[in-house]
């Protein structure tokens, strides 16, 4: 299928008679809503395995400042053929990594059972346990929850607007 938008051969061919405008296809295909688009490309699929592969989606969230802080989130849905739950999920996945201002490293992470997993195929909005990244009016909210072998908890909350420019974070609060 080709196709041109209109506004662009206009520009390309001013000699052209004749009056040429773009309709909403046009525009949304030149101009794309980055929201919208984010919305769109960030949905989970259901999952598709069989005996040679896995299925796994995330969402992921980076983070690094001239402190020398630096934090890394991942929430995952895993699907194996031999262990699906009936959210077609076999295990969650949270991992969490946080370095401060001195180099001191926290790891956490934790590993869910399938049917605690709701990963939505209409939005980017995806539940492990405790643990979820929500997308609302353009923005990510991440909200994780963890501890570690001795019950020290920590707990994140993230407030992400999406923008084309670098993202601003919150930091977690460590009890």
């Amino acid at each position: 299928v080709d196709g041109v938008a209109p506004s662009r051969f206009a520009s390309l061919w001013p000699a052209f008679a004749g009056s040429l405008l773009d309709g909403a296809g046009e525009k949304n295909y030149l101009e794309p809503d980055f929201i919208e688009m984010l919305a769109q490309i960030d949905v989970f699929h259901a999952p598709v395995v069989d005996s040679t592969q896995t299925w796994a989606e995330w969402h992921y969230f980076n983070y690094h400042d001239e402190a020398g802080r630096s934090l890394y989130v991942s929430i995952n849905a895993l699907a194996f053929e031999e262990d699906r739950a009936a959210s077609g999920y076999s295990r969650g996945m949270v991992l969490f990594q946080y370095v401060d201002e001195a180099g001191e490293r926290t790891r956490m992470v934790g590993v869910l059972p399938g049917r605690e997993i709701a990963a939505s195929t209409g939005s980017p909005d995806l539940l492990v346990g405790l643990n979820a990244v929500r997308f609302d009016a353009g923005s990510y909210r991440v909200n994780v929850a963890l501890s570690d072998s001795t019950g020290r908890p920590i707990t994140l909350e993230l407030d992400l607007a999406a923008t084309t420019q670098p993202w601003k974070v919150a930091f977690f609060h460590r009890s």
